[in-house]
């Protein structure tokens, strides 16, 4: 069995009074699906994508995630893994992540796919294959401002792809999700995994994995093991020893908050579930929050009370002075200098 450690990271556009950190004793298990609400695209708009490169599927240009790690899953949905290795089905990389949108994703949502041809710089979403960058992507609608790659793929299964492409309809992590009690990070573990994994930052790492979002900014629900969304990360990067195992494939909470998001009347996430696993979905969902009507394509800022944005704001100042702290007190010693020489020129002027 493989010992290679799969794990990616979304790109965020996110004010610093959005993200909380707080650290407190929690079941590393509690996993949820949840949407960030101002990255959601408008219903039934055209999302136009494009493949800034591509590769033959008998290339070796990135690796597969074994079929025996997948097949050790209950759940698995392991035929589509086969159909999408199969070079006579899917003869590219790039016709491998049509291939399973075409299955997972396009039959539950009312968003209109527009597939342009490769290197077309003004698509939308524009997706690269690159084992260096490790697997990320751009969170929802924020694509729409950011240059170059919003998508890399950096090793090959249906889950990967799959979890990639709910970051860009607006999904996030799920440790990221508000609705619980936070993780209990062993910082120190993290940080050096992350740099040396992934090359990340220690402010980069707290925004990925160390940060909770703010709790009006997300859709969220209870509990759910078998997320695709569902991060992994090592024993040792929690305080209990009690990691996150990989999922892959779909569950029913994916699959019923992706339709109730983006409504395909095509469709039930009952029926899809049931085409896609041949069983019936569990009798009792695990969803408490009800999905919002979705955004405008551009996104628009959530007012909060002026109380949770300096909670906010105290709790991310105390996390990045414990990453950093000599940067920490140059940041503010320069504020309140700019804060205090404004309310000097005011006093002089009113004379």
């Amino acid at each position: 069995m493989s010992n290679t450690i799969y794990s990616c990271f979304q790109l965020n556009s996110v004010d610093n009074d959005k993200l909380t950190s707080k650290v407190e004793k929690s079941n590393s298990n509690v996993i949820r699906a949840a949407f960030y609400k101002e990255k959601i695209w408008k219903q039934f708009s055209t999302i136009t994508i494009s493949f800034m490169n591509d590769f033959k599927a008998t290339s070796g240009v990135l690796s597969f995630v074994p079929l025996e790690q997948i097949d050790k899953v209950k759940i698995n949905d392991i035929k589509l893994d086969r159909e999408m290795r199969d070079p006579k089905i899917c003869p590219t990389y790039s016709s491998m992540f049509k291939y399973v949108i075409s299955k997972r994703i396009e039959p539950l949502i009312n968003l209109k796919l527009k597939w342009l041809p490769n290197r077309t710089q003004n698509a939308n979403v524009r997706i690269t294959f690159d084992s260096k960058s490790g697997s990320w992507s751009t969170l929802g609608t924020d694509c729409l401002r950011k240059i170059g790659a919003t998508l890399n793929i950096g090793w090959l299964d249906k889950s990967v792809i799959i979890h990639e492409f709910c970051h860009t309809l607006g999904m996030i992590h799920e440790h990221q999700n508000p609705y619980g009690k936070p993780i209990q990070w062993n910082v120190k573990n993290v940080l050096e995994d992350a740099k040396s994994s992934q090359g990340w930052d220690k402010c980069v790492t707290a925004s990925n994995i160390l940060c909770q979002y703010s709790k009006n900014l997300i859709n969220g629900s209870d509990y759910d093991p078998l997320s695709i969304m569902k991060y992994y990360f090592k024993d040792d990067w929690v305080k209990n020893q009690k990691g996150s195992l990989p999922n892959w494939s779909l569950s029913y909470t994916d699959i019923k908050w992706i339709y109730d998001t983006y409504p395909n009347n095509n469709t039930t996430p009952e029926k899809f579930y049931k085409e896609i696993y041949n069983l019936n979905p569990p009798t009792s969902t695990p969803i408490t929050t009800t999905p919002t009507s979705p955004t405008p394509t551009s996104p628009t800022t959530t007012s909060t009370s002026t109380n949770s944005t300096f909670d906010n704001f105290k709790t991310f100042i105390k996390e990045y002075y414990r990453l950093n702290p000599v940067l920490t007190i140059v940041i503010l010693f320069i504020i309140l200098s700019y804060i205090f020489v404004q309310i000097y020129i005011l006093i002089n002027k009113s004379k």
